[in-house]
């Protein structure tokens, strides 16, 4: 990871389990031009649970580009 120089940003829900947590938080960590979105309310899943919300902040992400 700490090769790639591109911008990343993770996602990741507000209730997601603490495993989960802990490995994007490591992820983050390593990449040296990384963001981290933390959507409250949200959990593991919310691509499928709440996919308006998801898309639009991957719209957001793209035009902030």
């Amino acid at each position: 990871y700490e090769e790639l120089a591109i911008p990343t940003d993770l996602v990741m829900g507000g209730q997601s389990p603490e495993h989960l947590r802990e490995w994007t938080d490591r992820v983050a960590g390593l990449l040296p031009n990384s963001g981290l979105i933390e959507l409250a309310g949200m959990g593991h899943d919310g691509l499928i649970t709440d996919p308006d919300r998801f898309g639009q902040l991957i719209v957001d992400l793209l035009v902030a580009e």
